[in-house]
């Protein structure tokens, strides 16, 4: 079945290591992108209520994130504390909160009268694509019904995975699924999981990619102009 192209959304990751810069990169994004993500793992535990603050009038169109060492990201401290900092995210209540579906369990009881709705549980594998991504969807559908799965391709075989994952049944509800490959060879997995009809969005960097494979926003554009010019795209 062939579809027609749709608009693609962009979100912008922030990898700012300072409030100041904070500031300034959410201005700079926003003006490029329809979203951005502040990775609030690049700036210090004694930061964060400063940087929410600095941004509290731009979080209608925010992600907050604190990634975790483990799963690509710079925060290495232990799960209770990243319960403690998510929750304190939460309160501020941007567009979308990123919860690690691993670390999930001690974030459950100081999340427990949150919006779910506002919930992106997501899971980075770092190392290669899982045999069973089908099985992990399933597990993150029951969570929120925005999910983000991102695994590192090493084959061409891996970034046909994570693309097919998007054809995978709902369970219940409609998902609202971000899916794709890190890597060099995961590039296309990138542009085309913003093109995906039940993807709200895909991920560009601002300046300097934030994750290997990242395209800066101005080469996304680049990419979706350029298939632009095909009235159908039967891959999809």
């Amino acid at each position: 079945m062939r579809t027609a192209l749709q608009t693609p959304k962009i979100c912008v990751s922030l990898a700012a290591e300072s409030v100041d810069i904070l500031r300034r990169d959410v201005d700079r994004a926003l003006e490029r992108a329809d979203y951005a993500e502040v990775r609030f793992d690049y700036l210090a535990k004694g930061e964060i209520e400063e940087a929410v603050r600095a941004v509290e009038d731009r979080k209608d169109r925010l992600v907050f994130t604190l990634r975790s060492e483990v799963e690509g990201g710079r925060y290495a401290g232990p799960q209770e504390e990243y319960a403690e900092i998510v929750s304190t995210l939460g309160q501020a209540k941007p567009m979308l909160l990123d919860v690690e579906m691993e670390r999930s369990e001690p974030a459950l009881d100081r999340l427990a009268h949150y919006d779910w709705d506002r919930v992106i549980v997501s899971h980075h594998d770092t190392n290669g694509t899982p045999g069973n991504l089908e099985g992990l969807l399933d597990r993150m559908q029951w969570m929120s019904n925005f999910v983000k799965i991102v695994t590192t391709a090493n084959t061409e075989r891996d970034v046909d995975r994570i693309i097919r994952i998007y054809d995978y049944p709902y369970i219940g509800r409609p998902t609202n699924l971000v899916a794709f490959a890190m890597g060099e060879l995961g590039v296309r997995s990138r542009i085309l999981a913003g093109l995906r009809p039940n993807s709200p969005f895909t991920f560009a960097a601002l300046d300097r990619p934030v994750a290997p494979g990242q395209l800066s926003v101005e080469q996304m554009r680049m990419e979706y102009e350029t298939l632009r010019g095909f009235p159908y795209l039967p891959f999809l």
